[in-house]
């Protein structure tokens, strides 16, 4: 599968796709098993997400549910309540080598970075400074080593320089074959704590 047509999937997922891309994805979907296998990968990791940070259920993209229900089973799953989160999570989407492909426009409010400016680089290489905690790093680190979920909160720095708090939920997704895809972060400014650090 190209990696142009992971990245559709994940944006289609997000629902950050626009109308007509939306329609053309779904009709290309219809035709392929294992893009709707990727699909279901993805669901599977944003209803991880869902349940570790107790997020409200939004609706998924349009037309969704209709066009994947003959193979995947929603009925029974939680997945559907994944698709979107609110307007100030911030979805970061990198590659098998961590480096951003995607972000959306709350992450960009958040840290003060375009998406062009962050594609293809580390989040950690561009948002950790002095104040970001290196045993929270670390803890990050080993699950990623270990292709493991896992949440943290630390410090990292807005374009300008200010530091601000981060509560963030990581997830590998996989292929059919166990094959790690992308990693999917979900991340929330916790304003009170980052106001903290204003008269630290």
């Amino acid at each position: 599968m190209k990696p142009e047509t992971e990245i559709n999937a994940t944006l289609y997922v997000l629902g950050a796709l626009t109308e007509s891309e939306t329609i053309d994805f779904e009709r290309t979907m219809k035709r392929d098993e294992p893009l709707r296998a990727l699909v279901a990968d993805l669901s599977d990791a944003l209803a991880e997400h869902h349940t570790a940070t107790e997020l409200p259920a939004i609706r998924p993209p349009q037309g969704l549910k209709n066009t994947i229900i003959e193979s995947i089973d929603f009925e029974s799953s939680s997945l559907i309540s994944a698709f979107q989160l609110e307007n100030d999570e911030g979805f970061v989407v990198t590659g098998p080598d961590l480096k951003i492909r995607w972000v959306n426009p709350a992450f960009s409010r958040m840290c003060g970075y375009t998406l062009h400016e962050l594609k293809n680089k580390k989040p950690g290489h561009v948002l950790q400074g002095p104040l970001t905690d290196e045993a929270a790093v670390q803890r990050l680190r080993a699950a990623i080593k270990a292709n493991a979920s896992c949440r943290e909160e630390l410090v990292n720095y807005h374009k300008d320089g200010t530091p601000y708090w981060v509560s963030l939920s990581l997830s590998p997704v996989f292929d059919e074959h166990q094959q790690l895809r992308s990693y999917i972060s979900i991340e929330r400014e916790i304003s009170d704590r980052s106001k903290e650090l204003e008269y630290a």
